[in-house]
């Protein structure tokens, strides 16, 4: 009887280690956001759990709006241009070019051309003079056609910064936000820090206008881009940042956007003064276990987050430096073999997750990349040969566009053995129109 006694506890003892198990994979896989709405919800249910107060907030202005719900706006077209939702933003922007009329043909080249250089987000990739000095562009002439570009559709397109992009939006408003634009003007870090009162003494404002304000800035849209070619419909909280030190970069995890939680301390002395038969004891024991494993749970994470995160930065630096183009090919195998960890484990880690570098926001799985083996056996990654094809694009003859086909024989000049299907998938992964399209709107 004894025996079988042990036999079912032992039985019992593994089916709850597997639960456990099982909680620590799903804690893993969750994003910082699902895992904070999990993390509320075993606050309420576990008494032995005890929510702490918020962790300082880390710099960077992303933070000022990490628990706010930014909603990417939806197509403001109505009527006859609904049907243009899915197009890429390039192809929304240039629609609303050619709908223009009066304009000198200058303006209309210099537009086209910043347009080609408005990331999936909406914003410039590059500095206006960068792009007059790349083009040879008069200065006045780009900068009218900036303009012309930053009052199309989405409101902040065009915009070479977080401010800039939100003032755009206000400026659209009827009646005017004075306060809104003051704020986003110069004063996105104090919100950034939450110092609300500050600004309001800083503007000589109440509180409760400052807070106003504040509403109508949080109700903005920081990726006017997001919503076309497959943006996403929501504002995303990264797990991890990037910042660039004196220790040059190093990578961090998002912890003030996650409730931070310990074991309750009052319980816990209680659980010291009770009778070890106590019924209460029994009780608050299945809930201490319960809370000790979770808390060890998130550390995990976090560490697992960090080792996955540092291999992917390490390989990838010249990413997070110059851009995309210059991912390296890395794939889950490769990370799993740095670190030591199984790659379902990997998986899990960069699953759903996001990471916030100085050149924008990316999922960590876009920085993983397959590979493209050159004509010398060197190998070479799709975001290259996609920068090869824009460039190729951008510095064709307008007259004379090149075709997939063509494209693909002068990738094959450079050693890059790309067939024309795979050019022509590509392209329009870039957002880019077939030749007889780009030549037709010439």
């Amino acid at each position: 009887m004894a025996v079988k006694l042990r036999l079912m506890q032992s039985q019992s003892q593994q089916m709850s280690l597997s639960r456990e198990m099982r909680q620590g994979l799903e804690i893993l896989q969750l994003s910082i956001t699902d895992l904070s709405t999990y993390l509320e919800r075993q606050c309420e249910e576990n008494p032995m759990l005890e929510r702490l107060e918020s962790l300082e907030q880390p710099e960077g202005l992303e933070n000022a709006f990490e628990t706010t719900s930014w909603a990417a706006k939806g197509n403001p077209f109505s009527g006859e241009l609904k049907a243009v939702r899915q197009d890429t933003l390039e192809e929304v922007l240039l629609e609303q070019l050619n709908c223009l009329s009066g304009l000198p043909e200058s303006v209309i080249a210099a537009a086209r051309y910043l347009i080609g250089n408005i990331n999936d987000r909406g914003y410039l990739e590059l500095p206006l003079e960068e792009l007059e000095a790349e083009r040879g562009l008069a200065g006045a002439v780009l900068r009218e056609a900036l303009d012309v570009v930053q009052g199309f559709e989405p409101a902040g397109v065009g915009a070479a910064t977080l401010s800039e992009c939100l003032l755009l939006q206000l400026r659209r408003m009827v009646p005017r936000q004075p306060l809104a634009e003051a704020l986003a003007a110069g004063y996105l870090e104090v919100l950034a820090a939450r110092k609300l009162k500050n600004a309001a003494a800083r503007l000589f404002v109440t509180n409760e206008e400052i807070a106003c304000a504040y509403r109508t800035i949080q109700s903005l849209n920081p990726y006017p881009g997001a919503c076309y070619g497959g943006g996403t419909d929501s504002y995303v909280i990264p797990d991890l940042y990037i910042r660039s030190g004196l220790r040059g970069y190093e990578i961090f995890c998002n912890e003030s956007a996650l409730p931070a939680v310990t074991i309750n301390r009052y319980y816990d002395g209680m659980m010291n003064s009770m009778s070890r038969t106590s019924p209460e004891l029994q009780f608050l024991k299945g809930y201490h276990r319960s809370a000790k494993w979770l808390v060890k749970c998130i550390e995990e994470r976090k560490k697992t987050l960090l080792l996955v995160g540092r291999a992917m930065l390490e390989h990838q630096f010249d990413f997070v430096v110059k851009g995309k183009a210059s991912l390296k090919p890395l794939t889950l195998r490769m990370v799993s073999d740095c670190i030591g960890l199984h790659e379902s484990t990997v998986s899990r880690a960069v699953n759903g997750k996001y990471v916030q570098t100085p050149g924008g926001l990316y999922e960590l799985k876009d920085l993983l990349c397959s590979a493209v083996n050159s004509a010398g056996g060197e190998v070479s990654s799709v975001p290259y040969i996609q920068s090869r094809i824009r460039e190729l694009i951008r510095e064709e003859d307008p007259g004379k566009p090149l075709s997939d086909q063509r494209l693909s024989e002068q990738l094959a000049e450079e050693g890059l053995t790309v067939a024309r299907r795979t050019v022509a998938k590509y392209r329009e992964e870039l957002g880019l129109s077939s030749a007889a399209l780009r030549r037709s709107r010439q």
